[in-house]
């Protein structure tokens, strides 16, 4: 049982990354769909450091999950899966309908934010607890 949940929610987060770095490929769709193209290297950073963060968010999530330490709880994993399964899906609509720019912001809030807090918070706790 263990071992399907964990390799559902390492597919789940290469699933999210690989929308992540397919978005971060065709950024400029995204930055001249906007109304008001006076900024678009507004737009342009702003997706920029969006598609950063999260890739490097997705990454530093998988770090513990690979090593171990926080792969076996079933409501955590099960947050994860969604959260990344939904970005993923999210991702591809953002890309395939060419919207703007600034509704990158709270798919990477909801969906890249919120499970890295709850992974490092969680590595942080398993990690101060065996020290003791």
């Amino acid at each position: 049982m263990y071992l399907r949940t964990i390799s559902t929610r390492f597919m789940s987060h290469v699933l999210h990354f690989l929308a992540i770095a397919l978005c971060f490929w065709s950024w400029e769709r995204n930055a001249t769909a906007c109304e008001n193209n006076v900024s678009w290297n507004s737009y342009r950073n702003q997706l920029f450091v969006a598609h950063s963060l999260a890739i490097a968010f997705c990454v530093l999530e998988l770090i513990p999950l690979i090593l171990g330490i926080t792969s076996i709880n079933y409501a955590r994993s099960f947050l994860a899966i969604i959260l990344h399964l939904s970005a993923a899906i999210g991702l591809v609509f953002f890309l395939l309908q060419h919207q703007c720019a600034l509704r990158i912001w709270p798919i990477f809030a909801i969906c890249s934010c919120v499970p890295f807090l709850i992974e490092c918070s969680a590595a942080i706790y398993k990690t101060v607890r065996q020290r003791l």
